[in-house]
């Protein structure tokens, strides 16, 4: 997906999801007239035939697009923050082993990329842990790309090994933290831009190309645990609940300048 679709997409979810109706209402003039104008009938028309929006019922100067859970899904970059710390652990770890050469050191690395986006901590050089069932793993590692002897296991820790001692080892908590703090940052230039007179469109643009940047990175690193297995000071969900306050006052903004995106051109 291009970058600017899937920054579309974010602003879309950003401000729709904080009006609490994740659509965009156009006024004023049709909705075929308003996209062509921003060059953005075609990728909304093609976001549509994918399934990425939905059109809702309404007259054609009062047209309604809706983010479907395809959209929603991938306006976040592929993780939904509350979803995943929502979701309940079964108190079963999934072990991954394989046995893959150091050189060439290519191979290897593209697996450890592969374990990491599927939210893997490293307890090992080749040993793997997820709090997770690896199904989407499995059908992905099937390609000749992945290691042939590789081993999956499901179970519990019979050593005496508390769920927070398996999350310390297995991920970098203080590297996640730092990642957290970059956003965090990220979202107080947004408080800032809040804080002056009037709605610089241009201005909040930029500072939510840069706002998705940084989110990107933060899910690169973070495998967003379970409740039960994230660690003391673990601060994601607090600046997560932040982010979430901040676009609901910009929504309120955005809704009183006339609801129209932040996008402009591509």
């Amino acid at each position: 997906m291009r970058a600017s679709t899937e920054l579309f997409l974010w602003e879309m979810y950003s401000i729709a999801e904080s009006l609490f109706y994740p659509s965009y209402r156009y006024s004023n003039e049709s909705f075929e007239g308003w996209a062509y104008r921003r060059g953005l009938l075609r990728q909304i028309q093609r976001l549509e035939r994918e399934a990425y929006l939905e059109r809702q019922p309404g007259g054609k100067a009062d047209r309604v697009y809706r983010l479907t859970p395809k959209g929603r899904l991938a306006a976040l970059g592929g993780k939904d923050p509350e979803e995943r710390w929502n979701r309940s652990w079964d108190g079963r770890w999934r072990l991954l082993m394989f046995d893959l050469p150091q050189a060439p050191a290519a191979p290897r690395k593209q697996l450890r990329k592969v374990l990491r986006e599927h939210g893997l901590g490293c307890l090992q050089g080749s040993v793997w842990v997820s709090p997770d069932q690896m199904d989407s793993l499995r059908k992905q590692m099937r390609g000749d790309r992945h290691p042939s002897s590789l081993l999956l296991f499901e179970g519990d820790a019979v050593g005496g090994e508390k769920p927070g001692e398996v999350v310390r080892e297995a991920w970098d908590f203080s590297e996640i933290e730092q990642y957290w703090a970059s956003y965090s940052l990220v979202l107080e230039q947004g408080k800032e831009l809040m804080e002056g007179r009037g709605l610089d469109r241009e201005k909040l643009r930029e500072w939510s190309a840069r706002e998705h940047a940084s989110w990107k990175e933060v899910i690169k690193v973070d495998p967003l645990l379970p409740a039960a297995l994230l660690p003391r000071g673990y601060s994601g969900r607090k600046v997560w609940r932040r982010r979430l306050g901040l676009w609901k006052k910009i929504a309120a903004r955005f809704q009183k300048s006339g609801g129209k995106p932040l996008q402009q051109r591509h």
